[in-house]
Order: structure tokens, then sequence, then C-alpha cells
């Protein structure tokens, strides 16, 4: 059994941070920092829209949407009882502690325990327009 002082980390506010931070605080661990590179939690699966944009959630994530809605919610809920680092990038883990770069600039946070939560894939959204052909100004330049 974990003692429930101990400094957790959890990099990755997708699907499997969310369960983990939800595992945790279950089980009666208090010191909880998650570290996100986005901007809000939902991983790249379930990736939420950003601020101004109003599209329905069964245009974005289509059968899926009632999942990801679920999961907004649930981090959401637990969002005071934890720190959430958003926007932050974890760029070295070494000695216990994780080197961090994020709107407080460059950190340092101890741990004693470390739960990586990456995430597997990215989301493609379809749009009108996503099949068809496209180049890139370097590949249109090149052919010339």
């Amino acid at each position: 059994m974990m003692p429930r002082d101990e400094r957790i980390v959890v990099v990755g506010a997708g699907p499997a941070g969310t369960r983990a931070v939800e595992t945790l605080l279950a089980a009666g661990c208090t010191k909880i920092t998650v570290i996100n590179e986005a901007p809000a939690s939902g991983g790249q699966i379930y990736r939420r829209q950003p601020g101004g944009f109003s599209r329905s959630a069964d245009l974005i994530y289509g059968d899926e949407a009632p999942k990801a809605l679920h999961l907004h919610r649930t981090f959401d809920g637990l969002s005071g009882r934890i720190v959430h680092r958003s926007r932050t990038v974890v760029w070295n883990v070494f000695d216990g502690a994780v080197y961090t770069s994020g709107p407080a600039g460059a950190e340092v946070i101890p741990y004693d325990r470390l739960v990586l939560c990456t995430g597997a894939m990215d989301r493609i959204l379809p749009v009108p327009g996503w099949t068809f052909r496209v180049f890139s100004r370097s590949a249109v330049r090149r052919s010339r």
C-alpha cells in the first residue's frame, strides 16, 4: 500500500491520466500534480475545443461524444483536489524529479511516485475537404 502523503506526479491528462488520478484520489492520496501539454484535459483522442469555438460534441467526437464529455466532466470534478499544470511539457526525468517548461517557466517538480500516461494516438477529425490532396509550400517550390 502506498503512503497517502507521497508526492505523485501524473504526466498526461487524457483518459489514462484522468483514470489514474481518480484511482489515486479514491485511495486517499492527496499530493497529486498532473502535468499536461495541452491547454485542457482530454488527451489527443478527446481534445477539447479552443476557447471561442462552439461545435457540438457529436460533431467533434462522433459516437465517442458521451465518453468524451464524461471524461471532461470527471477531470473537471477532480480539479479542486489536484494541482493541474496545463500547457506544460516534461523535458527530462531525473533523480526523483520531472523537469518542466510551461507558463510558469522552467521548473523542477520532485516526486515520490511517477505515473506516465502520455497517450497513444492523435485523433483525426474529419472536416469538409479533409481528404483533398494538399501540398506544402516547400513541395511546390521544389517541383519548379
